[in-house]
């Protein structure tokens, strides 16, 4: 097997990838905007903070159930035109929502309708999005494509989260809703020059044929099952984002009655997680080419569990300048070590699952893990009525340690390691 560069410099030729990677610029950094202004709205309109858990739900329901049903829609159909679509859609939508505030025509039933409606385009957005890699760049440059989105991702939300005061401020919250709105429809221009390979041979008849749906889903769903690899690496999906939950929760409740600091540091330590989230994914090609998948998987795993067990020793720390350090430093190591699992599951699965199916099981992938999220929400808001935050961050790291360490011995990822190993490592230079 040939030695694969880790130098990103190798996706320069990548023009098809650069407008993929534009789009994602430009959405994500409306994403950033909208996940603040949304918030404000949401609570502006309802006065009640019980429908901004509301709307929080409503948001992921589509992701639970429909996911893996448009995977399978997805499949034959041109990704592009898909995606195009859905962008468009949900940059609608948006604007939708921001005409009815300033119009004073949104009441929460309304917001209800259209968040559900936005999250089903998400819905069909997703496993086209993750679809259409290979017929825009080749198999071995899937490491360097996906850590340089992930990263830019990431560095995005952090711009977004620090504009995303100055916009509300300057233009309200209808005009930083209708800029996320104008990114989606910027996003959807960009994609329609796209040029991806398969764009001319993978429709099939506009007819909806439900029994060969039905044929398709259940296809993709012994793909996944006959796969103890992609099998392995969806259980891991779904303990990410269990791992992530507690924090998320908690966060703010941690920063305020726990170290007893105020909304600035909230917005910091984001800012420290999102950092180190974007150089985990920008490293990760050389670190992976140097170190086994299953090491930087399980020292990933690790040290975010470790974290949390510092997390809950940084209550103890008087002097505010070490305590304003340290909540830095340990949100930035948290954000570093939790993109070294989630890089390293993408990679594999991208890897490791065959083209026609990638559609329908990428689905059924970003379903079930979405689907842990509410369960381990539900498990962390009933030990808060019993336990401190500060035991339910022990908790979680002991359990993180524990389930790392055994992982580390798993003969599925051991075998894949040894048939790379056979294969000859991944070298190079960033």
């Amino acid at each position: 097997m040939k030695a694969l560069s880790t130098s990103y410099k190798t996706l320069r030729t990548e023009h098809e990838y650069h407008k993929l990677l534009i789009s994602t610029i430009i959405s994500r950094f409306g994403d950033s905007i909208d996940v603040i202004a949304f918030s404000w709205l949401v609570y502006q309109v309802t006065g009640s903070p019980v429908w901004l858990a509301v709307l929080f739900g409503v948001n992921s329901i589509p992701t639970i159930l429909f996911q893996p049903l448009a995977g399978v829609a997805v499949e034959n159909k041109n990704k592009k035109f898909i995606m195009v679509f859905t962008d468009f859609g949900r940059g609608v939508c948006v604007l939708l929502i921001a005409l009815l505030y300033l119009l004073n025509s949104l009441n929460p039933w309304l917001l209800m309708v259209i968040t559900f409606l936005n999250s089903t385009f998400e819905a069909f957005r997703i496993p086209a999005g993750l679809a259409i890699y290979p017929q825009i760049i080749s198999k071995e440059k899937y490491t360097l494509a996906i850590s340089l989105n992930n990263s830019v991702s990431r560095i995005m939300e952090i711009a977004g989260m620090g504009c995303a005061g100055l916009i509300i401020g300057g233009l309200g919250i209808g005009g930083a809703i209708i800029i996320d709105a104008v990114t989606f429809l910027l996003s959807a221009v960009i994609l329609c020059f796209v040029k991806n390979k398969a764009a001319r041979t993978e429709e099939k008849s506009g007819k909806l044929d439900l029994k060969g749906f039905l044929q398709d889903f259940k296809e993709g769903l012994g793909y996944l099952r006959s796969l103890p690899l992609l099998f392995l690496l969806c259980f891991l999906n779904c303990v990410i984002n269990g791992l992530l939950v507690p924090i998320n929760s908690f966060q703010a409740a941690y920063i305020n009655s726990t170290l007893h600091l105020d909304a600035v540091a909230l917005a910091v330590s984001s800012t420290a997680m999102s950092l180190g989230l974007s150089i985990g994914a920008l490293l990760y090609p050389r670190i992976s080419a140097r170190m086994k998948k299953i090491s930087v998987l399980c020292m990933g795993g690790l040290a975010a569990s470790v974290t949390y067990l510092l997390f809950s020793l940084l209550a103890v720390v008087t002097v505010p300048q070490i305590l304003w350090l340290s909540v830095i430093a340990a949100f930035f190591i948290f954000g570093l070590s939790i993109s070294m699992i989630i890089m390293t599951v993408s990679v594999l699965f991208m890897k490791h699952t065959e083209e026609r199916y990638l559609a329908r099981v990428g689905g059924i992938f970003n379903s079930m893990a979405m689907g842990a999220i509410p369960f381990v929400s539900f498990g962390c808001a009933a030990a808060a009525g019993y336990f401190s935050v500060s035991a339910i961050f022990i908790a979680t790291g002991i359990l993180g340690i524990l389930f790392f360490a055994v992982l580390y011995f798993n003969r599925i990822l051991r075998s894949l390691q040894d048939s790379e190993e056979e294969n000859g490592q991944e070298s190079g230079n960033i």
